[in-house]
């Protein structure tokens, strides 16, 4: 009666998360939505997207050869563009706050009182690959990092069957600088639910990893491979791009939601799993504590 109690909990629990998340999908639909109401993408619109593109990579080139005035001007043009364009038809409003954001930051970072070459060079390449997400639908940039993210996520299975640490650690490392690098061109690419399920993946990873918890590791890989797939794969069905003058398919939201529901029960069979562990763990001190009185 005991187990069965707590299984009907873990299922209310991960049914209250999976209408969370089909609450959250349907919200980012609707934004998503708004922005594409206008398809057509106009002349001037067009225009401001090959000046900001092409500013970005002239930060971007700056910041790479160590020219931080240079990368200080462009990335200043690039604000007053942002700033221009009409988002219409190009993306939602958290597309346009990712791209806000992460356009401020830059510019934080190359003004502050000790400027960090580190820190800059990340928040210029966060910008470099929101704006080409913006400019560029149909082939964006931040694809290109679905293969290392890949080699990182199977690094992170590989220490948990090594029970390796140290593999864990530099594999979580470089798995959170790559995700930090693609998370606004997501969003603007996409929508805000990818970039949570990639937040809550980096979550999970990150706490087994500090945790050294092996054994839920090794379980969730395989969904969080064929989550981290479909991120990106979803990218591919956008065929157009604000650079040339076609329209938009509508953006379906299905994928986000299942998606979100198998990370949802993955992750909670995992933690009932590990529950389970601890409590025969319990028992079996109970009992030789017993045995000895």
């Amino acid at each position: 009666m005991f187990m069965k109690n707590r299984l009907s909990r873990l299922a209310l629990a991960v049914l209250g998360a999976v209408i969370i998340t089909i609450a959250s999908g349907c919200g980012s639909d609707r934004l998503s939505a708004v922005a594409e109401t206008e398809t057509k993408i106009t002349e001037e619109q067009r225009q401001v997207l090959k000046r900001m593109d092409e500013t970005a990579e002239q930060a971007y080139q700056s910041v790479q050869s160590g020219d931080l005035n240079a990368t200080r001007e462009k990335i200043a043009q690039l604000s007053v563009l942002t700033a221009k364009l009409h988002y219409e038809g190009i993306t939602t409003i958290e597309g346009i706050q990712a791209l806000s954001t992460s356009v401020t930051g830059s510019m934080h970072s190359l003004n502050a009182v000790s400027p960090d070459a580190a820190q800059i060079a990340k928040h210029i390449a966060e910008t470099r690959l929101a704006v080409d997400a913006l400019a560029h639908k149909e082939q964006p940039m931040w694809h290109e990092f679905k293969s290392p993210l890949m080699e990182d996520l199977e690094l992170m299975g590989e220490a948990a069957d090594q029970h390796d640490a140290q593999l864990a650690n530099a594999a979580m490392r470089r798995w959170k600088a790559r995700v930090s690098a693609i998370r606004p061109a997501v969003i603007i690419s996409r929508d805000s639910v990818k970039a949570t399920e990639l937040d809550s993946m980096t979550s999970f990873l990150e706490g087994s990893a500090r945790n050294q918890d092996w054994a839920a590791l090794k379980e969730a890989v395989p969904a969080l491979r064929q989550a981290l797939e479909e991120i990106f794969s979803s990218g591919d069905r956008q065929t157009s791009s604000p650079l040339i003058p076609t329209a938009e398919p509508p953006h379906p939201v299905i994928w986000s939601l299942v998606i979100g529901a198998i990370i949802t029960c993955v992750l909670a069979y995992v933690a009932w799993r590990k529950y389970e562990a601890e409590q025969g763990v319990s028992r079996v001190k109970k009992e030789k504590d017993l045995s000895q009185t």
